[in-house]
């Protein structure tokens, strides 16, 4: 995530004075100012943020803003269930669409993991963080499965003979469905499927910021 300076009603209005201790080790050789504040730092006692050198209290508000951005454990539980309410129902939708249509759009798949990814994201009161991907990743995952069963599973009530009157829902067709799944992807799909995971996974990313 970005790390913007602070308010200017925050930082220093007039540099340190001249020979100020910025520590009790101070190093006049290194003596520099902090970028962020502008308070006096050497390089027994200052830190690196983003390739820029700061005080430390900096860092620790760095670190703090950093912390604030990350989701709570009510702010996950929610961003799961959203999650998973929208890939069921986009994979629905990318059922239906081949099921009236008597064609399946591999590009819809993307379209299934970007609205995984954005629900996911938006349901967490757009906080960010690795354990967001990856429920954003499960959540796509998801969802392209349930698009991809209930595509079949109509294809197999309407065309092959012994499966007529059956339910999509009939622990059969899962059962045949989960045994041919390798079978029915095509290279076509890898490619789809790659661009969804890579869509449901930048959405909730969150940018490093390099410290030490």
């Amino acid at each position: 995530m970005p790390i913007p300076d602070p308010p200017a009603s925050q930082r220093r209005r007039t540099p340190a004075a001249p020979g100020a201790r910025c520590c009790d080790a101070s190093d006049a050789r290194s003596a520099s100012v902090c970028a962020r504040c502008e308070a006096p730092i050497c390089k027994n006692c200052r830190a690196v943020v983003e390739f820029r050198r700061v005080c430390a209290n900096c860092r620790e508000q760095v670190l703090q803003e950093i912390h604030a951005g990350e989701a709570t454990p009510a702010q996950l539980n929610l961003a799961i269930g959203f999650g998973v309410v929208a890939a069921v129902t986009c994979g629905a939708l990318w059922a239906l669409l081949a099921a009236q249509t008597d064609r399946e759009f591999g590009f819809a798949a993307v379209g299934v993991g970007y609205v995984a990814g954005a629900c996911v994201f938006i349901a967490s009161g757009r906080k960010r963080g690795r354990n967001l991907q990856w429920v954003a990743l499960a959540s796509a995952v998801l969802g392209l499965f349930v698009g991809k069963y209930f595509a079949f599973a109509h294809a197999a009530v309407t065309r092959v003979e012994e499966a007529r009157g059956l339910s999509l829902f009939d622990p059969r067709l899962m059962r045949f469905f989960v045994a041919v799944f390798p079978e029915v992807l095509s290279p076509f799909d890898f490619v789809w499927v790659l661009l969804a995971f890579r869509g449901a996974w930048r959405i909730p990313e969150a940018k490093p910021v390099l410290t030490r």
